[in-house]
């Protein structure tokens, strides 16, 4: 469970947790955001002042204080999800079903091979 303090900049994690954000920052294939997210949690569990962590991390300090509130309300699944939806809109059923007919009716008759 995370619990929220009196100081914005100091939360409480869980072992399971503190171990999985941990995780995050060794794994290889891990994303840059994720340990990016993860090394401004983890200081906070620590103790460690927004300064620091925006100095250590090269982040503005209203980034820091957001991720540690996201962290607090969501927990540590939440540096793994993005909330933004795409830029690109979504194409509807009617335009999939269009591109294969025209797809389909442009389709060439095949050549056949060989000596002729």
């Amino acid at each position: 469970m995370v619990e929220a303090h009196a100081r914005r900049d100091f939360i409480k994690i869980t072992r399971p947790d503190r171990r999985r954000l941990e995780a995050m920052t060794e794994d290889r294939i891990s994303t840059q955001r994720h340990v990016w997210r993860a090394a401004i949690v983890l200081p906070s569990a620590d103790g460690v002042g927004a300064n620091e962590i925006m100095r250590r991390t090269g982040t503005s300090k209203v980034c820091v204080w957001r991720w540690q509130q996201r962290f607090v309300e969501e927990g540590v699944d939440a540096s793994c999800v993005i909330r933004r939806p795409s830029r690109i809109p979504e194409l509807g059923p009617e335009v999939a079903e269009r591109v294969v007919a025209l797809t389909l009716a442009a389709r060439r008759p095949r050549r056949p091979t060989g000596p002729t």
